[in-house]
């Protein structure tokens, strides 16, 4: 199942950059959370309906969705003038930025092997972001007209 919700988020956020690009960052967020809102309905009304009564519940998801808009709107300003690669990578570190803050502000340890992860994340973000600022990798990009959502 995780491999399946990895491979869910990898592909919408590749897919979020060309609406980024033709409509602005804050219409593609909104347009996908539109149809993120219509997909959760039609699956309460089949599987597990909402309940409305407890209004904590309710204020929580609306707080949760705030605070969860803020960092995709950056993500999407960042694809609008980097790749997709870079831009994910760079967002999909956030465990080791947990991790840090948590060891320093909340005093939880850090192993050995975290250690090693953060090392490992870290120089592989470098090491992608160095590639395409010296232009190593050049990659040859598909014309417009032949691309899916023209």
């Amino acid at each position: 199942m995780a491999v399946l919700t990895m491979t869910g988020w990898g592909i919408s956020n590749g897919f979020m950059k060309v609406p980024t690009l033709k409509t602005g960052s804050a219409k593609a967020i909104w347009m996908r959370q539109l149809v993120m809102l219509f997909s959760l309905l039609l699956y309460s009304v089949f599987y597990s309906p909402i309940d409305l009564s407890n209004t904590y519940w309710i204020f929580l998801t609306i707080i949760l969705g705030t605070f969860g808009y803020l960092p995709f709107l950056f993500f999407c300003e960042a694809l609008k003038i980097g790749s997709i690669g870079l831009v994910n990578a760079v967002a999909n570190s956030f465990p080791v930025i947990t991790l840090i803050l948590s060891h320093y502000f909340l005093a939880v340890p850090v192993s050995n092997a975290a250690i090693v992860g953060i090392f490992i994340a870290t120089s592989g973000v470098l090491y992608s972001h160095s590639q395409n600022v010296i232009g190593i990798t050049k990659t040859k990009r598909m014309p417009r007209e032949q691309s899916f959502f023209h």
